[in-house]
């Protein structure tokens, strides 16, 4: 939930006309701050999708973390892909995407 439209708003509004001021402020802030609200569902997304997304950001994650040190060997490569069963069907297009987030 954002707090700016109200504080900005109050501030506003107080500067304005006073307390009175600072009370319409703050409401009109709240209108503002619900008016601005996303209509993101997560609900709504296909689980074929969700499961994309998680597969795609585990990947970096081991990239990310096999590059913390500076280097990555191959002992972390091959823990990655025994880790994460990576089936040989899938091993080039995970490898150019660990290969993309190391960078």
């Amino acid at each position: 939930m954002s707090i700016w439209g109200k504080i900005i708003g109050g501030t506003a509004g107080f500067a304005i006309g006073g307390p009175f001021g600072a009370i319409l402020g703050v409401i009109a802030g709240n209108i503002f701050d619900k008016s601005k609200k996303s209509s993101f569902r997560y609900q709504e997304i296909p689980n074929q999708q969700k499961q994309s997304i998680f597969a795609l950001s585990i990947i970096i994650l081991g990239a990310k973390l096999a590059k913390a040190d500076g280097v990555v060997t191959k002992d972390e490569v091959e823990a990655f892909k025994e880790k994460f069963r990576i089936s040989p069907s899938d091993m080039e297009q995970v490898g150019k995407i660990f290969n993309k987030a190391k960078q």
